[in-house]
């Protein structure tokens, strides 16, 4: 039978662009002063939204079709998001940033190595 994939394959399937988008917005920063920082900013927070996605999913929750990263973040079990600084999830989502005026050089960076692979359970 050919049901529906399970839920840790589709997990699975979530980290792994999650780590594509982790991947690219690190290589971005390679580029030194050429470096696209609105670019860098969108696949942190593709990659956060995509790891939070399949943390919600490891765990059989529901979620709607949103990129608001605190929203995913409410969701997720007590004991997996007590370690998530919200105020970094809030910066992050586009929103906010562009109510903010975009992001700065430094923040990019940082964020991008400070919070961008929360804590995914294996499976």
């Amino acid at each position: 039978m050919n049901g529906a994939p399970s839920a840790s394959k589709v997990a699975a399937q979530w980290v792994e662009k999650a780590e594509h988008d982790l991947r690219n917005a690190e290589y971005t920063l390679t580029l030194a002063e050429d470096c696209p920082y609105d670019t860098v900013c969108f696949h942190a927070h593709q990659c956060v939204e995509k790891y939070l996605k399949a943390t919600l999913t490891a765990f059989g929750s529901n979620f709607s079709r949103t990129h608001d990263l605190t929203e995913l973040h409410a969701l997720l079990p007590r004991a997996i998001g007590a370690g998530v600084d919200i105020s970094d999830l809030a910066e992050l989502n586009p929103v906010s940033r562009v109510r903010a005026g975009g992001a700065t050089k430094a923040w990019a960076i940082g964020y991008c190595f400070r919070a961008a692979r929360p804590r995914v359970p294996s499976w």
